[in-house]
């Protein structure tokens, strides 16, 4: 072994030897061509094999999130004309005036009643459809609180040309062609459950209404949960942009003169009549139709409007492949003559609309702007020849 140490080539190799020695123990124990994961990258989940019954053992903690900043609510004044909900002129605690609504298509047979949803809405238009029935177009300002609103049909190209003075996102399950054309030329953001555009924010329910079992034809509903939920998803535009220009305005002290009006009749058709009672307690209209209450089958509250519009218009059946059904035309542009009615009188208006991108415009017969009583608004569109009773 003497020998060994004593010899001059050893000398030499012994270290380097050595020095190899202790690299390779480094390799072994750093082991780059390992064969586990990578660790993820920063805001990239670790992946778990789906075979194995717990994660990694070494599971790095995420980086927490900044905490954001709460939005600032502007200070609730009641005496600020511009902190209040623009489709009822109704005071609130946030400034939603450049929120885009939301507009929905509702079937409105005795077969499809109660419909759900309709008490929270701001405003609710009816206009005749096929076979002398109407179908209502129900629309919301603040839908992301909403529960369960339904059941929702068909559209009718102008139930389109009403949404587009709003600028509001227009939720329906199916069509006419015509409306079909209209939402396409016109690039209208929305969702429609028969042609599967956006149906993620749509589901079915046949039993909506507790006690009640409904066909499948009236089982299509959505709520704000899902809008709120899938809206973002599908790429809307959720506010005005800078030139949209609210019209409507509002009082708390709508036509303190006027004719009597406890009770309104509505003749649409012979197949189709809408009565209003006056609630001098609450100073609302109540709701009957079909012999029934108009009531919300979600907590079967009897729908209540502050306002009643009676707009009267040329309606006409469409001609040509598009009138299949007798399906209806009418002018929603243009000028024509109405009623007002609140506060438990009436008087006549006239109404104008000079193209589908304005909203409709009010005034009574001297020229002066119409003012409408803060809450809920009826607009019933008939035809020309229409009987309106007044009791």
């Amino acid at each position: 072994m003497n020998k060994l140490f004593n010899n001059k080539y050893f000398r030499v190799i012994a270290p380097i030897i050595a020095i190899a020695t202790a690299a390779l123990a480094i390799i072994v124990v750093v082991d780059p061509w390992n064969t586990y994961d990578s660790e993820p990258e920063p805001n990239e989940p670790a992946v778990v094999n789906s075979a194995s019954e717990s994660p990694p053992e070494s599971t790095p903690e995420p980086t927490p999130e900044p905490t954001p900043e709460p939005t600032p609510v502007p200070d609730y004044d009641p005496d600020d004309p511009n902190i209040f909900n623009p489709l009822t002129g109704v005071l609130t605690h946030n400034d939603m005036s450049r929120n885009r609504p939301v507009a929905i298509m509702l079937s409105n047979v005795p077969e499809a009643l109660p419909m759900n949803g309709v008490s929270e809405a701001d405003i609710i238009y009816e206009v005749l459809v096929e076979g002398g029935l109407t179908r209502m177009l129900a629309i919301f300002q603040d839908f992301y609180n909403v529960g369960t609103v339904g059941s929702i049909r068909s559209s009718r190209h102008y139930y389109v040309e009403i949404i587009q003075g709003y600028d509001a996102i227009y939720l329906h399950a199916g069509g006419s062609p015509l409306a079909y054309r209209m939402i396409t030329n016109q690039g209208i953001d929305g969702a429609d459950e028969v042609r599967n555009r956006n149906a993620q924010v749509f589901r079915r329910d046949r039993n909506r209404v507790s006690g009640r079992r409904f066909a499948n034809l009236h089982s299509v509903v959505t709520s704000g949960e899902l809008a709120r939920q899938w809206f973002p998803e599908f790429g809307f535009r959720l506010e005005h942009e800078d030139n949209f220009v609210q019209t409507q305005m509002f009082t708390d002290n709508p036509i303190p003169a006027g004719a009597s009006a406890n009770e309104v009749i509505v003749r649409f058709s012979g197949a189709k009549t809408s009565n209003f009672s006056f609630d001098a307690t609450n100073n609302v209209y109540h709701m009957r139709q079909f012999n029934r209450d108009f009531t919300d089958g979600n907590n079967n509250e009897s729908v209540a409007f502050t306002n009643l519009l009676v707009l009267r218009t040329s309606v006409r059946t469409l001609s040509g492949p598009d009138g299949g059904s007798g399906r209806q035309d009418m002018d929603t542009t243009g000028t024509g003559s109405g009623y007002f009615i609140s506060n438990g009188r009436y008087v006549e208006i006239n109404w104008s609309r000079p193209s589908v991108d304005s909203p409709f415009s009010y005034t009574l017969p001297d020229g002066t702007p119409l003012e409408l009583g803060r809450g809920a608004i009826y607009v019933g569109i008939v035809p020309n020849t229409a009987t309106i009773t007044f009791n």
